[in-house]
């Protein structure tokens, strides 16, 4: 794992984790919450939650509930502040400091939303097997993280799919169906989005910018950027 990568995974038994770390020392925190905490947050989401998370939550049942194990940046995690609280807090605990029960169960509700809306994401492939979709959207959820990590180098959509082993053609129509945008969509977005960051952060020529984020020119990077946000970049830069 790198940093600030997350592991969520369901406790099994006999089974050790181990993390090797070869090149730098690293810091890392396992939160281990209860099945009881779990159920109890559970219950509860069902009697609150509306719509069709609701069905993803009851189809659990939780006594049969199994949670997919998921490794992910912490960015893309609903329940980062939680998490980054505790981190920077790392060298300041005493021994008799104590996470809140609040905060545990916090997370747990963040847990538990985000597996009910991956369950949603698995019900969206076609494929017939359980086991089959769920190694599917593993692939995929590891081709997202690298778009996540790499969306600046990035040149081709085929590049995403040999890493995750799956073909292009099964890569880009299994990604569509599981995340409601197109893989090169998303790298778009990606690269926009960075783009942004630099024009409110950096003093460059609109057409630097369009290098540095991968467009071929500046009149390409123009004609994205204003299909996305329905303005052009010279005028957003011009209202900040």
């Amino acid at each position: 794992m790198k940093k600030n990568e997350i592991l969520i995974a369901q406790k099994q038994p006999g089974i050790i984790a181990q993390f090797d770390s070869l090149k730098n020392k690293t810091k890392s925190i396992c939160i281990d919450i209860s099945p009881e905490s779990i159920n109890e947050v559970f219950t509860c989401l069902i009697a609150e939650k509306p719509g069709d998370l609701v069905e993803e939550l009851i189809s659990h049942k939780y006594k049969n509930f199994q949670l997919d194990t998921e490794v992910l940046n912490m960015e893309e995690f609903e329940g980062k502040s939680f998490l980054k609280s505790i981190a920077s807090g790392l060298n300041r605990f005493g021994k008799n400091e104590r996470v809140s029960k609040e905060w545990v169960y916090d997370l747990a509700e963040h847990i538990i939303i985000r597996n009910a809306r991956l369950q949603a994401k698995l019900k969206l492939l076609k494929s017939i097997k359980v086991s089959t979709r769920k190694e599917i959207i593993r692939r995929l959820l590891v081709g997202k993280s690298f778009i996540d990590e790499n969306f600046m180098s990035i040149r081709n959509i085929s590049e995403v799919a040999v890493h995750c082993a799956m073909s292009e053609y099964h890569f880009m129509r299994t990604f569509k169906q599981a995340l409601q945008i197109s893989p090169y969509q998303y790298l778009l977005k990606k690269k926009l989005e960075w783009s942004i960051k630099l024009i409110r952060e950096k003093d460059l020529f609109l057409s630097d910018i369009a290098i540095q984020c991968g467009f071929p020119d500046l009149a390409t990077y123009s004609k994205a950027f204003k299909r996305m946000y329905h303005i052009c970049p010279s005028m957003y830069r011009s209202n900040i």
